[in-house]
């Protein structure tokens, strides 16, 4: 006899907050479980990322911690906190699924867009599931950063890079979350008729937030474009790339 069960599950960045309504194309997130579709993005719901509490909270909390960091300190991380996510507005995927007569070990899946080309990040996640358990909260943990296409103008080179939630990085922000000084940013250059070129991206200071830019230094007729982004206090990498 099979049994229907409850499912919470909750898709947090790595070191970031819950994927909601500032993430990369949130209504595109699919997740599933043992074939069953969890709906995860409800725009009517207006929901949230999740509230940012200063202690573990057993049963309330995320087990995967947000990284807080300090505006005037070059040491990152400096504190921990969680998200507390509120199942009548956080985003999260919910449903029942039936479960067979003995424990199970089931797949968890999750499909998440992803700012390149036709490109989708694919998690699949096994977990044990009990016969006797009617409700089940599962967080998964999304590692990356969101890099988005690159753009030219002039001899500028410019790109956006964020969190997998989409929580911006900056040196202004209140609080500063994600600051500068924890993003190595990077955008390697081809061109049609000149050798290649690494160029190092900084936070632009006249840009929007999150936005990393830098100078071409070839005179070069430029080919195309190769983003990197690396999180030094998570490990998160990020790629994008544009032809011309």
């Amino acid at each position: 006899m099979k049994t229907a069960s409850n499912f919470l599950v909750y898709l947090q960045a790595l070191g970031g907050k819950f994927l909601g309504p500032n993430a990369y194309l949130p209504g595109q997130i699919k997740v599933r479980l043992n074939n069953t579709n969890l709906p995860y993005y409800n725009a009517d719901k207006k929901p949230d990322d999740g509230e940012i509490s200063p202690a573990f909270i057993n049963g309330r909390s995320s087990f995967m911690p947000i990284l807080t960091n300090h505006p005037t300190s070059a040491v990152v991380p400096v504190t921990v906190n969680y998200l507390t996510p509120d199942p009548d507005t956080t985003v999260v995927a919910t449903g029942q699924v039936h479960l067979p007569a003995e424990t199970t070990t089931m797949e968890l899946v999750a499909e998440i867009p992803i700012p390149t080309d036709q490109q989708t990040l694919v998690i699949r996640q096994p977990v044990l599931f009990n016969k006797d358990l009617q409700n089940y909260k599962v967080t998964i943990v999304v590692p990356g950063l969101l890099v988005h296409k690159p753009t030219v103008s002039g001899k500028t080179v410019s790109a956006k890079v964020t969190m997998m939630c989409g929580c911006k990085v900056s040196n202004g922000s209140t609080p500063p979350y994600w600051l500068p000084s924890d993003f190595n940013v990077s955008a390697h250059l081809q061109f049609t008729n000149y050798p290649p070129e690494i160029l190092t991206l900084n936070i632009s200071k006249t840009g929007s937030d999150s936005e990393f830019a830098g100078t071409i230094q070839s005179p070069g007729t430029l080919k195309s474009i190769a983003i990197s982004a690396y999180q030094i206090s998570t490990g998160n990498y990020g790629f994008n790339q544009q032809g011309f």
